[in-house]
Order: C-alpha cells, then sequence, then structure tokens
C-alpha cells in the first residue's frame, strides 16, 4: 500500500498543500507539454511581437489575439526555485478592450492524450491545474478549459497578492460530463489564460461548466489594459484528480521529443543536400525526428549555386507525418548538381 504524504507550501506558495505519493510516484501524470518553458524552437530566446492568431512563442503555448501590437513575449531565464525558464509578457500600450477583443495564452491539449478524462459523458474526470505566475500587477485574474467547438467553458478566477513576485496557484476543475469533447488528433481542451478579455466573453458564473465561449469575469484585472505590465508563466500542470502534486519534470530531451511532434526545425548548423535528378525536378528528402500529429505545413529555405534563394512553395511535393519528400519544378539547373536546404521547418500545431 502507498503513503501519500501531504506537505505544505510556504506563503511565496499561496499557502497551498501539496500531495506526494512517496512510493509510488505518478510518471506521465502532466498532460501539459513544456509546462517549465524550456524549450523555444522558433525563437531561442529572442523577443517576439505576436501576432492574431500568433503560433507558439515558447513551444505548445500559443496566443489567441482580436488585435495585433498590444502584447510582446519572449523566453527568459527567471522563475521560481527549481524552474529556470518562464514565459514573459509585457504590455506595450494601455488597451481597454472592446465588448469583442480576446487576448488569451493558451495550451492546447490533443485529444488523444486527453481522451482518458472521459468528459462529454457521466464519469468524467477532475482535473487540477497548478502554476507558478508573476506580475507587476496584482488583483483577481482569469483562467479557463474550454473544448474544441468552443461552446463550453469552465471559467475559474486566480489572485495575485505581491507584484513581481512569484506565487504558485491551483485550480480544480471538475470533469464536463456535457459537451462535445473531441479524442482524435484534433483540439481536445483549451487551457487558457486571460490577459484582457472584452465584456462578450464575461462569464455568468465561475467555478460551473457553461455553454459559451467565455474566458474572463467582470472583475478580472486585464494584463493589456496598463502600458508596459508583465506577467510570466512557468511550472503549468494539469492532471487528474481534485490535488495538485508537484511539478513531473522531465528531461530536457524527452520534452524536446514531445514538442516535436507539432513542431521542429532543423538546427542551424545541419544542411540537408537537395538533387538536381533533371533539368527541372529536384529532390529532398527528409526524415522527421518523432512522428508528426498530422502532416505538417513545411517551409524549406535554400542556397543554391546562384546564391540564397527565397523559399519555396512547392509545385509537385509529398509529406507525411513520419517523413517528407518533394520534387520542384522550374529551376533550370544541370542535372546531378546538389543544392543545401539550409532551414526546414514542419508545423503540425493544433
Amino acid at each position: 500500500m502507498s503513503t501519500l504524504k501531504v506537505n505544505t507550501i510556504n506563503a511565496a506558495t499561496s499557502g497551498q498543500a501539496v500531495a506526494v505519493d512517496v512510493q509510488n510516484p505518478r510518471s506521465f501524470r502532466n498532460l501539459i507539454i513544456n509546462g517549465s518553458q524550456d524549450i523555444d524552437q522558433r525563437n531561442s530566446g529572442s523577443e517576439v511581437n505576436p501576432v492574431v492568431h500568433a503560433a507558439c512563442v515558447t513551444d505548445r503555448f500559443k496566443f489567441d489575439l482580436s488585435q495585433a501590437s498590444k502584447l510582446k513575449a519572449q523566453q527568459v531565464s527567471d522563475g521560481p526555485t527549481g524552474f529556470t525558464k518562464s514565459l514573459k509578457i509585457t504590455s506595450l500600450a494601455a488597451t481597454t478592450p472592446g465588448a469583442s477583443d480576446y487576448y488569451i495564452l493558451q495550451h492546447i491539449i490533443e485529444g488523444l492524450s486527453s481522451a482518458h478524462l472521459g468528459w462529454g459523458a457521466s464519469g468524467a474526470k477532475t482535473v487540477t491545474l497548478s502554476f507558478w505566475v508573476k506580475s507587476s500587477l496584482t488583483g483577481t485574474f482569469g483562467a479557463a478549459i474550454r473544448n474544441n467547438a468552443h461552446d463550453r467553458t469552465n471559467v475559474q478566477t486566480y489572485a495575485i497578492s505581491s507584484a513581481d513576485t512569484w506565487e504558485k496557484k491551483t485550480i480544480t476543475f471538475t470533469g464536463d460530463t456535457s459537451g462535445t469533447w473531441l479524442t482524435t488528433n484534433g483540439v481536445g481542451l483549451r487551457v487558457g489564460w486571460d490577459l484582457g478579455g472584452g465584456t462578450n466573453f464575461d462569464a455568468a458564473s465561475t467555478g460551473s461548466w457553461l455553454a459559451t465561449n467565455d474566458f474572463t469575469t467582470s472583475s478580472c484585472t486585464h494584463v493589456v489594459s496598463t502600458n508596459a505590465a508583465t506577467w510570466q508563466i512557468t511550472g503549468v500542470q494539469l492532471e487528474v484528480g481534485s490535488y495538485v502534486t508537484d511539478f513531473e519534470h522531465r528531461s530536457y530531451q524527452d520534452e524536446l521529443a514531445r514538442c516535436q511532434r507539432y513542431y521542429w526545425q532543423s538546427p542551424g548548423d545541419f544542411v540537408y543536400y537537395s538533387r538536381q535528378y533533371n533539368n527541372s525536378n529536384r529532390m529532398t528528402t527528409i526524415m522527421h525526428p518523432q512522428e508528426m500529429r498530422a502532416i505538417p505545413t513545411e517551409t524549406l529555405t535554400y542556397d543554391g549555386g546562384t546564391g540564397p534563394l527565397t523559399t519555396w512553395s512547392d509545385s509537385d511535393n509529398k509529406s507525411e507525418s513520419n517523413r517528407y519528400w518533394q520534387g520542384y519544378d522550374g529551376h533550370d539547373y544541370d542535372a546531378g548538381s546538389v543544392t543545401k536546404v539550409r532551414l526546414a521547418q514542419f508545423s503540425a500545431e493544433l
């Protein structure tokens, strides 16, 4: 029989109790990928100005924005004890969200990974979300879980009591017994943090499931409303049960492999070779390091004998979730000549 040890965290962690099974620690309990913000394949720590419906900044953490140029984001070397990285978001102006505006950071969990929750039916499992947050603002903030169709939501709030101080937050969501929750390789569920939502997205109540697309409340503090306000997050964990356990630290390589199911790009010092097999057709073969969630979209940048070429939109290409190859028409090189693929990027993001 296992022994469940409960530790009480100090005031800096908002007094949350952490349950730890010291004899049978559970692996693979965290449904969040890259919760420690260690992986940043696209930007390598560079600052990003997310655009509307932008791709990820740190891997698997994605913005959903109604307007561009209101926020900037960056992976930074700052975190609470046990974490070396966090995702830092900074407001670029004092923006009052219009009724239909939305500024959300979200983590999308694939249906194949959330199917065991059994949501949408009786017996749906309760989950607990925990994360570390640090902000220049204090007050009440919003977080929500929504489904793929944006017609089921559970909005809850958390408080930041001390400015510029790391605090640990824990929110428990009962399982939803209604609605449609995908169990395929599509969007299983969306975990979102409100950075600024209009009144159209104010939930009528918190802590219960609603047939709406809400993610905030009328009492929430909005990061975008204060110029130069900052908000940081790391140590994100979503697990089955009504209590929080210690953050599941996975190895860097394991976390990178999980991220590469959704996006990967070739290392900066790695070159693929593309062979011209006649005067108008070129062939490149690239193996994905991990089987991807779905057939990815690709961006290949070539460097040929005539100097750097622009990224090509292939006229004849083949791509699968576990390998990629292409043919290209339109460039007149000698048969048998070789050019270099300087950058290969593949995305199967949700």
